[in-house]
């Protein structure tokens, strides 16, 4: 595996300094273009699923690249935007991680990856966050969790954040032909991304059967 890159952090975050001098503006990821409607309207059959990167003190120098559970592209998410995604409807997993690479081979244990499972309803939009975990006390590297909105609160708060942030489009050839280009970067990303979504759900249903056990003793 290829070690953790910790120069590419240190010499964009100098490039930002530096152009902080004469205005500093974040170039859009590759395969990332403005535009797209504020909320999208699913395709006729389909839901959407939008991916929603808020911006943080801790988010300087990298993009969330975002593919769904077979390894598809879905897009690039720069902090500060959101990107969206029509699929069929049913239970489906999507992984990230960061643009930058992360992959360690002393730590072991060390698993950046997020991953999301997300049910899609037949003309409905759901909403994904990506947040950088640490903030404001930063991590050397960039951290993303993804969490669904499930709940009323979580579902409105996704909403607020449609203010915020900037839609965008995916080019989704030059982004899968980014990523092919790199099979074992891609490759090993999707089985860490694969690992954390397993332990995400085995901790839930732990947490889930605690519950039902609780319950029924109350009762």
């Amino acid at each position: 595996m290829v070690h953790l890159i910790r120069s590419t952090w240190a010499v964009l975050a100098a490039t930002c300094f530096v152009g902080l001098l004469g205005g500093c503006e974040r170039e859009l990821p590759p395969a990332t273009a403005l535009g797209g409607p504020v909320v999208p309207t699913p395709a006729p059959g389909q839901g959407s699923v939008v991916f929603i990167r808020p911006t943080s003190a801790c988010d300087e120098s990298d993009y969330s690249v975002v593919v769904d559970e077979r390894g598809r592209f879905v897009g690039n998410v720069d902090p500060g935007t959101r990107v969206d995604v029509s699929v069929s409807p049913g239970s489906h997993a999507f992984y990230s991680w960061s643009s930058l690479d992360l992959r360690m081979e002393v730590l072991t244990s060390f698993n950046a990856a997020a991953a999301v499972r997300v049910d899609v309803v037949p003309s409905e939009t759901q909403f994904v966050t990506l947040n950088v975990i640490g903030a404001p006390h930063c991590l050397p590297w960039p951290i993303v969790e993804m969490t669904a909105a499930r709940t009323p609160g979580a579902l409105a708060n996704a909403k607020d954040l449609l203010a915020s942030t900037k839609p965008v489009i995916a080019d989704r050839v030059a982004g899968q032909a980014a990523l092919d280009a790199k099979p074992n970067l891609l490759q090993t990303n999707i089985e860490l991304a694969r690992f954390k979504l397993q332990q995400l759900e085995e901790a839930q249903a732990h947490d889930d059967r605690r519950a039902a056990i609780a319950a029924e003793a109350n009762r």
